[in-house]
């Protein structure tokens, strides 16, 4: 079996390149005694082809440091140029940071405040004014709502029907036996029960500030008692 001569057969390799080489290889097409060294010539051909792209990165990698130091010595003798450049990080950072949290917001669930009687069975409910003196008709309790709007004022109550009210503090909502009936009692005045509790409460309290319409008026107070407690049966205001 002839010894292949490498300087032979080395320069019909380079004339057809490494693809077709591998490609003959994997054929069959080489004799079994030349195969060890046109291997040895792929070999070779992969490790000249690493230490370029070695070459060739650390030389870009050179240049862009280069570029980026000068950029650099640029702006530190620079003051505005510098101020522009971070305001502009600032800038980009807070705009990435606005659609982050919207992004997020859109997966959070939003609790507002229940402000709309709509939600109850009925559509209304009853809630407390306050305490006031018969005979002087001032507060002693209250009030707890202020009135908005009026068509008509009356003498005896501070509230009437009809007027638009503005809570001053956060109320309750109430609808007689409400745990037990429903709103099916939502026109009956707590007064009528007498005593309100757990079982009148609906569940619902609007917040400070939620306007409403007055439907229902109603005070009362137990003998001998000097004064009375002011209830109002209301209504969302009309969009």
């Amino acid at each position: 079996m002839p010894i292949p001569d490498p300087d032979k057969i080395w320069p019909k390799l380079e004339m057809l390149g490494v693809e077709e080489v591998r490609k003959r290889l994997s054929m069959g097409v080489y004799a079994k005694y030349k195969i060890p060294v046109i291997e040895e010539w792929l070999c070779r051909q992969e490790t000249n082809t690493v230490k370029d792209d070695s070459q060739h990165f650390n030389a870009v990698s050179t240049k862009n440091i280069s570029k980026v130091d000068r950029y650099v010595d640029y702006a530190k003798n620079h003051a505005v140029i510098s101020f522009i450049i971070i305001l502009g990080i600032a800038v980009i950072a807070l705009a990435n940071f606005t659609d982050a949290i919207s992004r997020l917001a859109k997966f959070l669930p939003l609790t507002k405040p229940q402000t709309s009687l709509s939600l109850l069975p009925g559509e209304t409910g009853w809630i407390f004014v306050g305490y006031f003196d018969i005979q002087s008709e001032t507060f002693i309790e209250g009030p707890y709502v202020s009135v908005v709007s009026s068509s008509r004022r009356g003498t005896r109550r501070y509230v009437e029907i009809g007027d638009k009210v503005r809570l001053n503090v956060a109320q309750k909502v109430y609808v007689v036996e409400f745990a037990r009936s429903g709103a099916s009692k939502n026109l009956m005045s707590p007064i009528e029960k007498g005593v309100i509790g757990k079982g009148d409460e609906t569940g619902m309290e609007l917040p400070t500030n939620t306007e409403l319409i007055v439907r229902d008026v109603s005070e009362g107070h137990r003998p001998n008692n000097p004064n009375a407690a002011l209830w109002l049966r209301v209504v969302d205001v009309p969009k």
